[in-house]
């Protein structure tokens, strides 16, 4: 896996993060919450959540606007900072793991002349499904399920364990999703196992075949990763979901 793509795209993430640390510093703090009255809204601040509401006038709408900008950046910044953490995350997957051998060509190509182009690839081992998602998949753990949600939550379609042809090797991604703008397929690895030395150095040679054929965090694939000391987080999770298709 190449770890300098991984690095620039943290230093990228970090310079972000500040640009919006910086612009959110400029504007005003507070709240804005916009409630409807007939055909109009009505604008009104809070310094603190706990606060009585403050009627915000047409005259300050400059104001309302600062604000609804204020929350936008600081979505934005909630964001790149999950982004942060899962490419360090990343980073330190590649600091435990000893390089993976490479297959070499002699052998990709009898793999090739075995497995025939047009031959049917094996079917995918339905056992272990025993989590039922709200859209009625059926998947192999809680957490899967619960990314499945939240696909569903956000009006997004997903396949489950999808067939992807990668070289001489067939991958199943858990998840595959089209984003609704650029009509593009991005892949999901949801890494559930990390304590587990095993699971995790068949994690980095899954992330190195990825990212040797051009599948890049949040370009067309995303990975979430699991593990005792770092247990399921359903909200930093769909901050990923969200980044990468929103």
């Amino acid at each position: 896996m190449n770890k300098n793509i991984i690095m620039l795209q943290y230093e990228k993430c970090c310079q972000r993060i500040k640009e919006l640390e910086r612009l959110i510093a400029g504007l005003p703090a507070g709240h804005l919450t916009c409630c409807k009255n007939g055909k109009y809204y009505n604008n009104y601040y809070r310094k603190n959540w706990d606060d009585i509401p403050e009627y915000i006038p047409k005259s300050r709408i400059d104001f309302a606007a600062q604000l609804a900008l204020r929350e936008y950046y600081e979505l934005q910044l909630t964001q790149a900072q999950s982004t942060r953490d899962m490419l360090l995350e990343m980073l330190a997957i590649l600091d435990r793991q000893q390089p993976v051998r490479q297959l070499s060509d002699r052998k990709k190509n009898i793999i090739s002349d075995y497995y025939h182009p047009n031959q049917s690839p094996p079917a995918i081992n339905q056992e272990g499904r025993i989590y039922r998602t709200l859209s009625g998949i059926m998947v192999r753990s809680k957490s899967e399920a619960l990314i499945g949600d939240i696909y569903t939550d956000l009006g997004i379609k997903y396949e489950y364990e999808p067939e992807l042809q990668i070289g001489a090797y067939t991958f199943n991604p858990d998840f595959k999703a089209i984003h609704p703008v650029t009509q593009s397929a991005i892949y999901h690895e949801h890494f559930g196992m990390m304590d587990d030395p095993e699971y995790a150095k068949k994690a980095k040679w899954k992330i190195t075949g990825y990212t040797n054929n051009g599948y890049l965090p949040f370009v067309n694939i995303i990975y979430s990763f699991e593990s005792l000391g770092n247990p399921f987080d359903v909200r930093k999770t769909r901050n990923l979901i969200e980044a990468a298709f929103m």
